[in-house]
């Protein structure tokens, strides 16, 4: 989920209770309440075991915006894309970071005119987006030449 602060609070009290303190609504009632809010619902872990988003039905996963790539969920990218195709969302990016060297690993790319909440929404929304990993973790990945 990505909005503005206000907008996120009012979600956060849309629900019978608050999201903040602790509720945990169904998939399909977090995305019937969401609907009418400005901020971009954005999908995360398609592939991970026991957090896996593509076990919901296919209508509710295209009421998303975009589905995220994370940069710890490695080797799953070309089975996302194809998933994110099939389903006619974009792809955004998320480092998921832990640990300051995980920062930036995955990064979205857009083309924008001005760097505000409600262009990066609006951006995600229209699915103009894209992502890449950064070039330290490929050069990290790769084994050393002898």
């Amino acid at each position: 989920m990505l909005g503005e602060t206000s907008e996120l609070r009012r979600l956060d009290r849309a629900f019978p209770e608050p999201l903040s303190h602790r509720y945990e609504p169904t998939f399909r009632e977090f995305l019937d309440v969401s609907e009418y809010f400005d901020v971009a619902r954005i999908g995360a872990h398609m592939f991970r075991p026991t957090k896996e988003l593509g076990k919901f039905r296919i209508d509710d996963l295209k009421r998303l915006h975009a589905l995220e790539v994370n940069g710890k969920d490695f080797g799953t990218e070309v089975m996302l894309l194809v998933q994110a195709r099939a389903l006619g969302l974009p792809i955004v990016a998320g480092s998921d970071a832990h640990h300051w060297l995980q920062l930036g690993v995955r990064h979205t790319l857009m083309h924008l005119d001005e760097i505000r909440m409600a262009t990066v929404v609006k951006t995600i929304r229209e699915g103009l987006t894209g992502f890449a990993t950064s070039p330290i973790l490929r050069c990290a990945s790769r084994p050393l030449s002898r």
